[in-house]
């Protein structure tokens, strides 16, 4: 069996005001079955850490799982989605304008 990867974790890291966030993947190799369970999971991870700039004018295209519409988007512009959804929910939570 040949190992497969996954990522554990996505982590967008901002650690100052208006700098440049670090976006980190937390891999996990495993094998898998021929049935498609997991057969171990190695206790191996690695991370892949990069600079918005690295990856933000990648394109990358996919199937909107709600709209079904094929869409494509740069890594800036996925980084600009999680961003409004991490202050809109900012704000409900801690109310408007609490958001720096």
């Amino acid at each position: 069996m040949e190992p497969k990867y996954r990522a554990s974790q996505i982590i967008v890291e901002n650690l100052k005001h208006e700098s440049e966030p670090w976006v980190h993947l937390v891999i996990n190799e495993m094998l898998i079955n021929p049935d498609g369970s997991i057969n171990n999971e190695i206790p191996r991870m690695d991370r892949i850490s990069k600079r918005l700039s690295q990856i933000g004018t990648n394109l990358y295209t996919f199937t909107d799982p709600v709209t079904q519409q094929k869409v494509t988007i740069s890594g800036y512009g996925m980084a600009s989605a999680i961003a409004s959804y991490v202050n809109s929910s900012l704000e409900v939570k801690y109310g408007e304008g609490a958001v720096e």
